[in-house]
């Protein structure tokens, strides 16, 4: 495993085990899942310099997704079974000083793909749909109970970006028909799970982000920014090459084209 900063290598280390995913956590933590004998699966948390912090053994179950909470005091596991011929999923809550899960997240059959920290909430993607989980959380707590909303998404998920904290905490998501890839579904969760905006654009969409209170798209040869509202906002040609971007706080467009970053926006008469 290597751990990078923005500029070097700052630690590198070779585990014994087979490396399945890892995490880094804002204090500098990082959590590790492996492959160990005798177990599914292995879940180890360390601290910036190495030195162990938690370790937690899965019997039955694989660990698809690990991530910790900003404080370093909890991580949260995605966890997979088979089970009457599907899979079965659970989020697990580790409070890191008890050797047992303070809270079991039911899942269902949908598959936990991503987790993301996003302040005091945690943000859990699965093939479904989207939730947003609070890191105090304790027990089986169910959808719709107190720390746990889950948002439901209707036809095929295609996209999920976790943002950031703030007044932006939550989830953009894109969903679509499995028949038709140029008709798609934007929608914009708060950290609640509240539904901020909700339109349908067309075209090839490769890739949405949200920023500065504009929601950026890309298509093949073209970059659209979008007001809540689904109004365009501003758009701006690029090349066939783009294949993703990413918004920034001010409201600016940063796009991937052919090994260049370009900027784009914001909108005119934007005050971002």
């Amino acid at each position: 495993v290597k751990i990078f900063n923005n500029h070097q290598v700052v630690d590198e280390r070779k585990l014994d085990n087979s490396i399945v995913t890892a995490a880094v956590g804002r204090s500098g933590a990082c959590a590790f899942v492996t492959k160990t004998q005798g177990y599914a699966a292995q879940v180890s948390v360390v601290d910036k310099n190495f030195a162990s912090l938690y370790n937690w053994w899965s019997s039955e179950e694989l660990i698809s997704a690990v991530a910790l909470s900003d404080n370093g005091r909890r991580l949260a596991a995605a966890a997979l079974k088979a089970e009457g011929g599907q899979y079965v999923s659970t989020l697990y809550i580790f409070d890191m000083g008890k050797n047992e899960p303070v809270a079991a997240l039911p899942y269902g059959n949908a598959v936990i793909v991503e987790l993301e920290t996003r302040g005091k909430r945690l943000a859990v993607i699965t093939d479904q749909s989207v939730s947003t989980v609070d890191w105090s959380c304790t027990g089986a707590t169910a959808a719709g109970q107190a720390g746990r909303t889950d948002y439901p998404l209707t036809g095929e998920l295609r996209q999920a970006h976790p943002l950031s904290g703030g007044t932006a905490a939550g989830v953009l998501a894109v969903t679509g028909r499995a028949s038709d890839e140029t008709v798609n579904r934007i929608i914009l969760l708060d950290g609640k799970g509240n539904e901020k905006a909700a339109f349908t654009v067309e075209g090839n969409l490769k890739y949405a982000a949200y920023g500065g209170g504009f929601i950026y798209c890309l298509f093949d040869h073209q970059v659209k920014a979008y007001l809540p509202d689904g109004t365009v906002a501003g758009e701006w040609d690029c090349g066939y090459a783009a294949t993703q971007l990413a918004a920034t706080s001010g409201g600016r467009a940063i796009v991937l084209e052919a090994g260049k970053l370009l900027s784009f926006g914001p909108p005119e008469g934007s005050t971002s």
